[in-house]
């Protein structure tokens, strides 16, 4: 997440599939914690493909945030 998109009121999208932690349940806390404070957590099927770095043309590759 890049805390300059908060600061401007964004609520940036989580994908929670990109999120992991080798200890299951840290992910889970982080994904609520994210959710509830600085985004919206959203599975990869729901996120539009369209959005890249920027507003950019999301070519597959970086930054999605």
């Amino acid at each position: 997440m890049r805390p300059w998109a908060i600061a401007e009121g964004f609520r940036p999208i989580i994908v929670k599939e990109a999120v992991g932690d080798p200890v299951p349940g840290v992910v889970a806390w982080n994904l609520f914690d994210m959710d509830s404070k600085f985004g919206d957590v959203e599975p990869l099927e729901t996120c539009p493909p369209t959005r890249g770095w920027m507003g950019t043309p999301y070519d597959g590759y970086g930054d999605c945030a």
